[in-house]
Order: C-alpha cells, then structure tokens, then sequence
C-alpha cells in the first residue's frame, strides 16, 4: 500500500540537491530515487565530503538507512501562482492524457479547484517551461484554471533536462513495468527511446549518456530483452538471404 506522506516527501526532495549523512560519512549530490520501502536514497553526480573538506567524486551511488538528508538551500525554489497560458511543456514530453484515470483526476481537481501538489517551472524569457508535473498543469487547464501556484526554479538548460530524465526514464527492468501506463509516471519503451532520440539530437549522445538511465536506454540494457529481439532479427535476415 503507498504512504502518502513518503509519495510527498519523495517527489519534494527528488532531483535536489542533498547532504547526506551515514556512519559519520557526509555525501553531496543529486537525488534521483528515495526508495522508502527498502530504506534506499541514489545520488548523482554525488561527491564524499573528507575529513579536510576535500570532495571526492563518487558518480551514482545508493545509501542504504541514511542517517540524516538534508536538502540544500538553493534548490528550494520559491512558490508562485503564474497564468496558465505561460506554462510549456518540455519539448521532449511524450506524456499521454486520453485514459480514464486522468479524466477522474480532472474532475477531482475541477471539484477541489486545487491541485494534489506543486507542479515545478523553470522561467525562459517570457514563459516557463516544466520541469515537474505535466499532468497537474495538463489538469488544471482542463478544469479550467486561469492561473496556477507552481515551485519557480532557477535552473540551467542541462538542469532541466537532467530533471526531464530523472522524473520520466526508467532507469529498471521494474520502473519500466510499472510505466506501462504513461499517465501513472515513468514512461513505456515507445517513448523513452522517441524522448532519447530527440534529446540526443539536441545535446549529442556524450552528454546524455552522463545520465544513468539514458545510459542503459543506449547500451541497449533496456528495454529488456531488446538486444536478444536484434539478434534474432538479424538472424532471420542472414536466413531470408
């Protein structure tokens, strides 16, 4: 059964960056998942703090049973309520709206004339783009929202793009699975690989593949079972040949 005081905190602290304290070892770096159930937090991009304050660069790591986290100051952002009308989606969402549950969920927010959460924006010149939460701003235009109350980040390019990969590519076989359904969050095979091909595009491969996720997405290790359905394409060729 979820908790949804875990859901919450999860989804406020995932992509800040965090101080994290274990057995008298201190971790900075970018959260990407806080698996409550197994008591698990991963970071990226993570450096360990010495004893001289000398920073250690560390990549990806889990923390198992952390002991203190503590979200940095910075990655806050401060809450606002914009016009809706200024409020874009990513260029590379592939976020699909037409299923039951999302009509519920409008009716839901129609009916409260409040959204579940904060969604999150990042501002461009003279509109936001963002960076957290299409479906609540796709359901608030929906119920009829002239304005929305949204976290303001202050992010770089690559930032919200990191953000982009954190919240919607799957970086597990279970992940996946779970992102059958697109509106639930994590998206399906189709379209991560169309989200990768067009962000590969915009920031070259090098780039991406500094991403966890989107690394296994392009070594092939996932979908599974891809590189097996290659071969045996390529097999059933040669044959035909």
């Amino acid at each position: 059964m979820n908790n949804p005081f875990y859901e919450e905190l999860e989804h406020r602290f995932r992509t800040s960056k965090l101080t994290v304290r274990k057995d008298g070892t201190v971790y900075r770096g970018w959260m990407v998942k806080w698996n409550f159930n197994d008591d698990q937090l991963l970071l990226d991009d993570a450096v360990r703090i010495e004893p001289d304050q000398r920073e250690v660069d560390v990549g990806s790591i889990y923390i198992r049973k952390p002991d203190t986290v503590e979200r940095e100051p910075e990655t806050r952002g401060t809450v606002r309520s914009i016009d809706i009308g200024d409020i874009e989606p990513s260029p590379y969402s592939q976020r699909e709206f037409d299923h039951p549950d999302f009509y519920d969920y409008v009716r839901e927010v129609r009916r409260e004339q409040a959204l579940t959460s904060y969604p999150e924006v990042n501002p461009y010149e003279d509109y936001y783009i963002i960076v957290s939460g299409h479906k609540r701003i796709e359901a608030a235009r929906r119920a009829g929202f002239d304005s929305v109350a949204v976290i303001v980040r202050d992010l770089t390019d690559w930032e919200v793009d990191r953000r982009f990969l954190d919240e919607h590519i799957p970086a597990t076989e279970g992940e996946l699975n779970d992102g059958k359904d697109q509106h639930r969050g994590w998206y399906n095979a189709d379209a991560v690989e169309a989200a990768l091909e067009m962000m590969v595009n915009d920031w070259g491969e090098e780039q991406i593949r500094e991403h966890y996720a989107a690394r296994r997405w392009l070594d092939g290790e996932l979908p599974p079972g891809a590189e097996d359905s290659d071969d045996e394409s390529e097999e059933v060729e040669e044959e035909a040949n």
